[in-house]
């Protein structure tokens, strides 16, 4: 959603003011929904099993199903869903958002070189930013998915060879959460000014240790 958003403000900015918050609130909305049916399965396959005097939760698709055909299926469309869609949008947006800034400055070399240059900065920016977005996703994303698709289509459903993959797989998978909001303070101004907007300043603090101090002197 944010990348659309800079696709959209990048590529036609006059018609991206017109968003109404209702139009942002119902994609963010959205995009919780797509993400609580993709993993609403769990819930059903996690099941407790007797194991001797204790209880195992292990991923079972019960009777019902044929647990290894169903599993295929799902985690194919897991991957569709989460990664293969969202990378294909996210090197979509990207690109469309590089070329357009690239046709932007080739069509304003009768500006100042001072200008060209701020903007030659600025637009060297937002594509290192966007390079930067994608492959930290596919570095956090990819390695879950090919570990979940060698389970089931390589070693059906054995352990793996190497006994630290499904631990590496899983921790990137949720870092990803923490990458994201790292990598846009890395390359954004925007984002590091507003860090320093919400969190107090040390000056600030002080004085009022200060102030603090001084009444509890005169007291």
């Amino acid at each position: 959603m944010i990348s659309l958003d800079r696709f959209a403000a990048v590529v036609f900015p006059l018609k991206s003011k017109r968003i109404s918050s209702k139009v942002r609130v119902i994609s963010i909305l959205c995009a919780w929904i797509i993400a609580i049916a993709v993993h609403a399965p769990y819930f059903y396959t996690f099941r407790l099993f007797p194991e001797g005097n204790d209880y195992n939760c292990d991923y079972d698709w019960g009777p019902a199903f044929d647990h290894d055909e169903t599993s295929k299926r799902y985690v194919t469309a897991t991957f569709l869903a989460i990664i293969a869609i969202p990378i294909c949008i996210l090197i979509i947006a990207y690109v469309a958002i590089a070329w357009t800034l690239k046709r932007s400055h080739d069509q304003r070399k009768e500006m100042s070189v001072s200008a060209r240059s701020c903007e030659y900065q600025t637009n060297n920016q937002i594509f290192r930013l966007s390079v930067a977005i994608v492959t930290a996703f596919i570095f956090c994303m990819v390695p879950n998915l090919v570990y979940m698709f060698c389970t089931i289509f390589l070693w059906h459903w054995g352990d793996p060879p190497i006994c630290a993959i499904p631990f590496v797989a899983q921790f990137l998978v949720h870092s990803w959460s923490a990458v994201n909001p790292c990598v846009c303070l890395i390359f954004t101004k925007n984002y590091r000014r507003g860090i320093k907007q919400i969190l107090p300043h040390r000056e600030d603090s002080l004085r009022m240790q200060g102030v603090g101090g001084s009444l509890r002197i005169s007291r």
